[in-house]
C-alpha cells in the first residue's frame, strides 16, 4: 500500500475511468470473496458452537454412569445387609439353643435337687415318726414305772 497507485492511471479520460472500474470490480469480486469466506466462517463457527453447546449440555452418558454406580453402590449395600442379617439370625439361634440347652439343664439339676429334698423329707419324716414312736414307747414305759413306786 505504500506504492503510489495514481502513477498507474497514465492516459486518457476514458483509460483512466476504465482502469478505476476494473480496480473497483476487483476490490468488489475481492470483497465478494472475503464475504463468502465471512460467511464460511460464520457458519463453521456456528456448527463449532452448536457442538460444543451439545456437548456441554449432553450429560446422558455422565447421568447414566452415575445411575450404573449409585445401582452398584446399592446392590453392594443390600448384599452387606442381607449377609449382616444371617449372621445376626444365626447368632439368635445360636444363642437362643445355648440359652435353651441351658434353662433344660438347670431344670434338670432342679428337678434332682427337688428329688433329693423329697427323698430327705421322707427319711426325716420316717426319722420323725420313729422317734414320735419312740417317744410314746418311753413315755409309756415311765408311765409305768411310775406307777410301781
Amino acid at each position: 500500500m505504500s506504492e503510489d497507485l495514481t502513477q498507474k492511471f497514465n492516459g486518457s479520460q476514458d483509460d483512466k475511468l476504465n482502469q478505476l472500474i476494473t480496480l473497483v470490480q476487483g476490490l468488489t469480486s475481492d470483497l465478494l470473496d472475503m464475504k463468502s469466506d465471512l460467511q464460511d466462517v460464520k457458519s463453521r463457527l456456528l456448527v463449532l458452537e452448536q457442538k460444543v453447546d451439545e456437548r456441554l449440555y449432553d450429560t446422558r452418558p455422565l447421568w447414566e454412569g452415575v445411575q450404573a454406580q449409585i445401582a452398584e453402590f446399592k446392590a453392594e449395600v443390600q448384599a452387606q445387609i442381607a449377609e449382616f442379617k444371617a449372621d445376626v439370625q444365626a447368632q439368635i439361634t445360636e444363642f437362643k439353643a445355648e440359652v435353651q440347652k441351658q434353662i433344660s439343664d438347670l431344670k434338670a439339676e432342679v428337678d434332682q435337687g427337688f428329688r433329693k429334698i423329697g427323698r430327705r423329707l421322707d427319711v426325716i419324716s420316717i426319722e420323725l415318726n420313729q422317734l414320735r414312736a419312740d417317744l410314746h414307747d418311753h413315755e409309756n414305759r415311765i408311765e409305768a414305772l411310775e406307777g410301781t413306786r
